[in-house]
């Protein structure tokens, strides 16, 4: 993808195939939005390079931060972010096309499927980057948040953001952007990538199917690329097992 500085390399790859068999105890922890009805009958669709899992009949679409969010797809990719020092990026002529300023990881124990329903953690994680960064939330102009299109889950996620940003949250340029790749899961890189490419390339991408949001809540979101500067860009993420993490991007 590109240079941009920093003092270590961070590579996620992340290959999805087909579901051929779901251990019956982790199917009832889960539950319908993420595995199916309460009689655990798995339907699973393909198209393109989306295998979903979901409840039968709902359509092949993930729903971000939505009031319709039904379930979530597994999608296939990964990006690859190149730390690398500023003066020596720039002494060899690299393009930058971002500097990492922040970043920061927490973790809660609340339940291995779902994360703890104040988002308080993820707000923690998103709150203890900025700090990293020596940046207010103000300063930021673009979120590229988790959004995994499973309704608990987003619930918890717009809680914790509402936390970490208050009331300015809803004035900042927000792009899940899941609902056009799927879940690539834990380490794969594309979110991050995905918010270094708008601070390089001043275009916010869309958020294609959070058409309303959770509570009647408003959130800047767009079903359209945006052109706009974006200084500063947040990537924050959970995984299951309650673990979170953020990062701060800056145009330089």
């Amino acid at each position: 993808m590109g240079d941009f500085p920093c003092h270590q390399e961070l590579q996620g790859v992340l290959g999805a195939g087909v579901i051929t068999e779901i251990d019956q105890a982790l199917i009832d922890d889960l539950g319908p939005s993420f595995c199916g009805d309460v009689a655990a009958q798995i339907d699973v669709e393909f198209s393109g390079d989306l295998e979903i899992v979901r409840r039968p009949g709902t359509a092949l679409r993930v729903e971000q931060i939505d009031t319709a969010a039904s379930g979530t797809a597994i999608g296939e990719g990964g990006g690859l972010l190149i730390l690398e020092e500023y003066d020596r990026a720039r002494a060899r002529g690299a393009r930058i096309y971002a500097e990492l300023v922040g970043f920061a990881a927490s973790q809660d124990t609340y339940k291995i499927t779902d994360p703890e329903p104040s988002g308080h953690s993820y707000a923690k994680a998103i709150q203890k980057a900025l700090a990293d960064a020596n940046l207010a939330p103000t300063a930021v102009n673009l979120i590229v948040p988790n959004g995994l299109g499973i309704a608990s889950h987003d619930k918890a996620e717009l809680t914790g953001l509402h936390t970490a940003f208050g009331a300015g949250l809803s004035r900042i340029p927000f792009a899940p952007i899941k609902g056009q790749i799927g879940s690539m899961a834990a380490g794969s890189g594309v979110d991050a990538a995905s918010a270094v490419l708008a601070v390089a390339n001043g275009t916010v991408p869309p958020a294609v199917n959070t058409k309303s949001v959770i509570g009647g809540q408003s959130l800047d979101v767009s079903p359209s690329a945006r052109e706009m500067v974006v200084d500063v860009a947040v990537s924050s993420v959970y995984s299951l097992g309650g673990q979170n993490a953020a990062l701060v991007f800056k145009k330089l």
